[in-house]
């Protein structure tokens, strides 16, 4: 659409410009013949006084266009949409933290405006500034006391910047969320729909393993071979030989490892108040390896159980919404004693992705579904997804009893906890 601003002044060209794009993107239901109608309005205005029928007419005609609904601002939209998706169960405790923290942030970007107010552009340049932000700033002593607009103007160095994952998580947050505004009537589009980061890297260079000499110098570290606390020595073994993600393992009681159909199994799932799922696709049973037995795990658990306690870690924390945050600052601080290739991206989680190599590459179990069961994954395959049973607790076993630490040179410590 082109319009003449009926000026020959650059700067007030512009100043007219950007008040014309204020105006418009005010009022985003506007169909082209009303967009024209309050442009040659607003210039008529900026350069003579206007009848006052005129005035009164534009003012009708926008009215008609921004509806209770829409005039909702974003921090009342995100409640709205939080509140429904707790009331039906569709996100667990976490889920929902890790959305008010994505909500967040986009306030602080956008402020609190009206939810009818944010469009692509803007958008855009929420996705501009998430690129410019680091990764856990609120936990990093250099970037905790700097305000948003600092930081962004900051030239923060590649190796802190938030990860293309992290940055999409969020993108995907605020999408989905406006999904629900369009169709609940609280906005007339969704502006984050298809703005995320193509991320050109294949998954085999995002998801980093453990080599099994850096298995055995991490098993070797005395924090493991004389562990002062239990859960030192159990986490990476028993993650190691179930791919369970660390808090699953950390928030496990005592009566949530048993025999189930005479297999012994290792049940993940959110049955007590402080215990979380990721998805509904995280509860699950996973059948223990002989290798735990005899490594001794359920001697531990007896004598947790003999002492009186009903966690497997009970010397763990909760903070209030998990179980590991410290063991996962432990982790850390051994791993980056311990000699690892490209040791910064390597976590807690290598072990689950460990875990996952060697089902699917050393023992060839490729893209079986059961792979997905054991992980707590959705299986996306329409066939075996929708229309094929769950495998049974045999052929679960069969897969992890497939699992060939020992064969392949990994070397395990005795648990030799220490006294106090």
């Amino acid at each position: 659409m082109r319009v003449s601003l009926k000026t020959k002044d650059t700067t007030e060209a512009h100043r007219l410009y950007f008040r014309l794009q204020e105006q418009l993107l005010a009022y985003p239901g506007l169909s082209l013949q009303e967009a024209r109608e309050l442009i040659r309005f607003s210039i008529k205005n900026h350069t003579q006084s206007s009848s006052q029928a005129c005035r009164l007419r534009l003012l009708s005609m926008l009215k008609a266009h921004v509806s209770p609904e829409q005039s909702i601002l974003l921090s009342a939209l995100f409640e709205k949409y939080l509140q429904e998706k707790l009331r039906a169960h569709a996100w667990t405790r976490k889920t929902a933290s890790q959305a008010e923290d994505n909500y967040r942030l986009l306030l602080r970007l956008t402020g609190d405006i009206p939810a009818s107010q944010v469009d692509k552009v803007m958008a855009g340049r929420v996705k501009e500034s998430l690129q410019l932000l680091p990764s856990n700033a609120m936990k990093k002593r250099e970037y905790r006391d700097k305000s948003l607009q600092e930081l962004i103007k900051s030239k923060i160095p590649a190796t802190h910047l938030m990860s293309v994952k992290t940055i999409n998580i969020k993108l995907a947050t605020y999408s989905e969320a406006f999904n629900w505004a369009v169709s609940h009537g609280f906005s007339d589009n969704n502006p984050f729909k298809k703005i995320q980061i193509k991320d050109n890297r294949n998954v085999q260079e995002l998801r980093l393993t453990f080599t099994v000499h850096e298995l055995n110098s991490l098993f070797a570290s005395t924090s493991i071979t004389h562990a002062r606390k239990p859960h030192h020595y159990w986490l990476p073994i028993l993650a190691l030989y179930t791919g369970a993600r660390i808090n699953e393992l950390c928030q496990l009681y005592i009566d949530d490892i048993g025999s189930t159909d005479n297999i012994l199994c290792m049940s993940i799932n959110g049955n007590r108040e402080d215990q979380s799922l990721k998805t509904r696709n995280s509860r699950r049973l996973i059948p223990l390896h002989n290798d735990l037995v005899s490594l001794g795990l359920l001697d531990y658990l007896e004598k947790q159980r003999v002492k009186g306690h009903k966690m497997l870690f009970s010397e763990l924390n909760f903070n209030g919404q998990k179980y590991s945050h410290e063991p996962s600052k432990w982790f850390s601080r051994l791993k980056s004693k311990a000699p690892l290739i490209d040791g910064n991206r390597k976590t807690f989680h290598s072990f689950r992705h460990c875990f996952t190599d060697n089902l699917v590459n050393t023992n060839n179990w490729g893209a079986d579904p059961i792979i997905k069961i054991l992980l707590g994954h959705q299986n996306s395959d329409i066939t075996t997804g929708l229309y094929g049973s769950r495998p049974s607790l045999t052929k679960l076993q069969e897969v992890i009893y497939s699992l060939n630490w020992r064969q392949l040179g990994v070397k395990y410590p005795e648990f030799i906890p220490v006294s106090k």
